[in-house]
């Protein structure tokens, strides 16, 4: 008798895990990239040339601040732990030793094994949460940031309008090329765990008299502008950001001539709607971890009744399913330790 299973079709070997856990680190490290802009905003106080605006902006700052220390503090944390887990579970599964007769003490270690994988789908549940929280405070405050600006960029005419559409889209295009860059390292068996952060423009608020400010209030524009490595996909998917993000500055810099003060409210939205898009990628990541380790546990406990029931026939066929997923979460193991040392060296947090 041959095993029923190819090694990717083995029903104990990981699965979708290894792909899904590099894509949610990739989409981690854009999240926290973004979060960290977020943090490093500087406060405007803009209240001089509009009060409104001003303590809209002010506001707005403030919950995001919030938001993205809830990220850094919760969030960056619980997905290494969550890295952690699925190495611990490597290992166990890599010391698993099956002989011919011993299929009922082979089964309790496989029993041990969804015990282990049940501890680390609650772990992937609790993630689901923290990200499903952030997502929805995020989206909360932005819909009325969003209106009030939009009106007052309609005040401005059609041609103000028309720039603010261009700097939607091609925030929008940014961030599909981020998750392009993702995307395309997973193909290749690999996590992006390095985005480099730039300046795109600078821009300075008037001062209450009309004139430009002296400098001390000069707000950045920063972003993403590329990650490390890559080819094919994700070197298309580099070039396309770099030259996204030079329309983006040149746009930014039109609507400045307008409204300095509602270019820079652009900036602080455009960094949250990124944020916030990035949160969404990995959402759905983390949600296929849960389901994945979900289904990793029904495995084990299924396979540990096929052992249980096993004869001196059928039981050199199962031994041979254990060294074929064996192979594969060692190779799952070595992936989430290289990840797990990039996120940890440094903090979590990637920057230039």
């Amino acid at each position: 008798m041959v095993a029923k299973f190819e090694t990717n079709q083995n029903p104990i070997a990981p699965g979708d895990l290894q792909q899904t856990y590099l894509s949610a680190a990739g989409h981690l490290a854009a999240a926290a990239s973004y979060g960290q802009l977020i943090q490093q905003q500087p406060g405007l106080d803009v209240s001089l040339v509009d009060a409104g605006l001003g303590v809209l902006i002010g506001a707005f700052q403030k919950r995001m601040r919030d938001n993205a220390a809830f990220f850094a503090s919760s969030i960056v944390p619980n997905m290494i732990t969550l890295m952690a887990d699925g190495s611990n579970l490597c290992a166990e599964v890599a010391a698993v030793v099956v002989q011919p007769a011993s299929g009922s003490s082979a089964a309790v270690l496989f029993r041990a094994l969804s015990d282990t994988t049940d501890s680390t789908h609650v772990d992937a549940r609790t993630l689901v949460s923290h990200v499903l929280v952030s997502q929805q405070a995020n989206q909360d405050i932005q819909a009325s940031y969003t209106t009030a600006l939009d009106t007052a960029i309609a005040a401005l005419g059609a041609d103000a309008q028309a720039i603010s559409s261009v700097i939607a889209a091609l925030n929008t295009a940014a961030q599909q090329n981020i998750d392009d860059i993702v995307a395309g390292s997973v193909a290749l068996g690999e996590a992006v765990t390095t985005l480099i952060i730039g300046v795109l423009t600078t821009v300075k608020p008037a001062s209450a008299d009309g004139e430009e400010g002296d400098g001390s209030t000069e707000f950045v524009a920063n972003a993403i502008t590329v990650g490390s490595g890559g080819v094919g996909q994700s070197s298309q998917a580099m070039a396309d950001l770099q030259s996204n993000n030079t329309k983006l500055a040149v746009a930014y810099q039109q609507l400045a001539t307008d409204n300095a003060l509602l270019a820079i409210a652009k900036i602080v939205e455009a960094q949250n709607l990124l944020f916030v898009g990035s949160l969404s990628s990995l959402s759905a990541d983390v949600k296929s971890l849960e389901q994945g380790w979900l289904t990793a546990k029904a495995a084990f406990d299924a396979f540990a009744s096929e052992l249980a029931s096993a004869s001196p026939a059928t039981a050199p066929a199962l031994i041979r399913e254990v060294t074929s997923a064996q192979l594969s979460w060692a190779a799952l193991n070595t992936e989430l330790d290289l990840v797990k040392k990039a996120l940890v060296s440094r903090g979590g947090l990637p920057s230039a």
